[in-house]
C-alpha cells in the first residue's frame, strides 16, 4: 500500500484533522457525536469504494478502446511546441486579467492593495469581471509543471513558465492557487520518480511560506502568526461541517452548491433560483465560508444523499488510481495527481464539482498529456498483458514523453 492510493491518503488526511483539532490554538467548538458518526461512515464508504473499484476496473475497463481514442485524439505536437503553446495561453490570461483590473481599478491595479481589493470585489461584493471566460485558461497554470516534467524543455521556457506562475499566484492573491499548483506537480513527480524527501521538504516550505506571504499581502499576517493559524486554517471548515450536519443553515433559500460555474446557465433555463455567488459564513466561533468536501453535498442532498456522492467519488478515484498504475499513459497519471490533490484539499471544500479547472483538466488534459510514439506502439500489446495480470502487483511506469 502507498499514499498514492486514495484509500490510504483520504483517511490519513482526515485522521490528522480530527486528532489535531483539540490542540488548536483557537477555541473551536467541540465536535458533536453526529460529526464523528458521519465522518466515520463517509471515510469508510470512500475507502470501500476505492477497494471495490479494483474489481470494476479489472473486468469492465475498456483498455483497448481507451488506447485507440488516445492515439486518435491526442495533439500531434512536439514537446517544445506544446510548451510554447502553454506560455502563450498563460501570457494571454495574465494580459486579459491586467486589462480587466485596469478597467475597474485604474493604473494602480497591480499594487498589492488593489490586487486584494479586486479579489474582495469579485468574491465578497459580487462584482462581475468584464472577461469571466478568462478563468478557463487557468488550466494551463495548474498543469504547467507536469507538462515540463513530461517533455524536455529549454531554459528560457522554464524561466517563462515559472515567471508566469508567480504572476498568476500574485494576481489571484489566494492560497488555494499555490496549494493546487504545488500539490499537482508534487504528486505527478512522485508517480514518476518515487517519494523524494528533499522535494517533499521543499514543497512543504513553499506551501508554508506562501501561506504567510499571501496572508501578509492580504493584511492577515499579524494575527495569524501569533496563533500559528496554519492548523486553524485547516481545522475550521470541519467545524462548519459539524454545524451543517446539525441542520444549521445560513444560506439563502434554494441555494445550490454543486457546479457553481453552471449556475447562471441553469438559472436561465429555469432549473434553479438565482444564486448568490459568495458562500454563507459559519461561525465556529471563527468565521469561515468553506465546509470541507462533505458540506456542499450535505446541503444539496442531505446526510444520506451526501454519502452516496462520497461513495461515487471513491469509485472514480479508485478507477483512475488502478488505471494509472496499470497503463503507461501520462494523462491517467496526471488525473491521478489531480485526484490526490483534491483529496488533500478536501479538508477545505469540495473541488470535485465546484472547481472549473478540474473539469478543464479532464477535457483538455486528454489532448495535452499525450503518449510518445514508442509507448503508444508498445501499449497495443503490453496493456492487454498487464490487464490480465491485474492482481495488485504493479510497477509504476515512467511517463516521460520524448518527442
Amino acid at each position: 500500500m502507498t499514499l498514492l492510493n486514495p484509500a490510504m491518503l483520504f483517511p490519513l488526511v482526515w485522521l490528522i484533522v480530527v486528532t489535531t483539532s483539540p490542540f488548536s490554538s483557537l477555541d473551536f467548538y467541540p465536535y458533536s457525536e453526529l460529526f464523528y458518526w458521519y465522518l466515520s461512515a463517509a471515510v469508510a464508504l470512500f475507502t470501500l469504494s476505492v477497494i471495490l473499484s479494483k474489481g470494476i476496473f479489472r473486468y469492465t475497463f475498456p483498455i483497448q478502446l481507451f488506447n485507440d481514442f488516445r492515439s486518435a485524439l491526442s495533439f500531434k505536437l512536439s514537446g517544445h511546441r506544446k510548451i510554447n503553446l502553454y506560455i502563450l495561453a498563460m501570457f494571454a490570461n495574465l494580459l486579459v486579467q491586467g486589462y480587466d483590473r485596469s478597467l475597474l481599478l485604474g493604473s494602480g491595479w497591480w499594487t498589492p492593495g488593489n490586487v486584494v481589493l479586486f479579489r474582495f470585489m469579485v468574491y465578497e461584493w459580487n462584482q462581475s469581471p468584464n472577461f469571466p471566460w478568462v478563468s478557463a485558461l487557468n488550466f494551463f497554470f495548474f498543469t504547467a509543471i507536469p507538462i515540463l516534467l513530461c517533455h524536455p524543455s529549454k531554459r528560457w521556457q522554464r524561466v517563462a513558465i515559472f515567471s508566469l506562475l508567480i504572476g498568476f499566484v500574485y494576481l489571484s492573491s489566494a492560497r488555494a492557487s499555490i496549494f493546487t499548483i504545488a500539490l499537482i506537480a508534487y504528486f505527478f513527480d512522485w508517480q514518476q520518480h518515487g517519494f523524494r524527501l528533499k522535494l517533499s521538504t521543499s514543497i512543504a516550505a513553499v506551501l508554508l511560506g506562501s501561506y504567510y506571504g499571501i496572508g501578509a499581502m492580504a493584511g492577515k499576517d499579524t494575527f495569524e502568526i501569533e496563533t500559528f493559524a496554519v492548523a486553524n486554517y485547516a481545522i475550521g471548515p470541519s467545524h462548519a461541517l459539524d454545524q451543517i450536519l446539525s441542520n444549521v443553515r445560513h444560506d439563502q433559500l434554494g441555494a445550490v452548491y454543486m457546479f457553481p460555474f453552471l449556475h447562471n446557465t441553469l438559472h436561465a433555463a429555469g432549473l434553479i433560483p438565482e444564486q448568490i455567488p459568495n458562500l454563507a459564513y459559519y461561525f465556529t466561533p471563527h468565521a469561515t465560508n468553506v465546509y470541507t468536501i462533505f458540506g456542499p453535498y450535505v446541503l444539496d442532498f442531505g446526510i444520506y444523499g451526501s454519502l452516496v456522492c462520497i461513495a461515487s467519488i471513491g469509485i472514480v478515484s479508485g478507477l483512475i488510481f488502478w488505471a494509472s498504475r496499470s497503463l503507461r499513459d501520462p494523462y491517467l497519471v496526471f488525473l491521478q495527481s489531480v485526484i490526490l490533490t483534491l483529496l488533500c484539499l478536501s479538508i477545505f471544500h469540495d473541488q470535485f464539482t465546484s472547481a472549473g479547472y478540474v473539469w478543464a483538466s479532464i477535457c483538455l488534459g486528454f489532448f495535452f498529456f499525450t503518449l510518445s510514439k514508442r509507448i503508444a506502439k508498445r501499449d497495443s500489446f503490453a496493456s492487454t498483458r498487464l490487464h490480465k495480470r491485474f492482481h495488485g502487483n504493479f510497477i509504476v511506469p515512467s511517463v516521460v514523453v520524448r518527442q
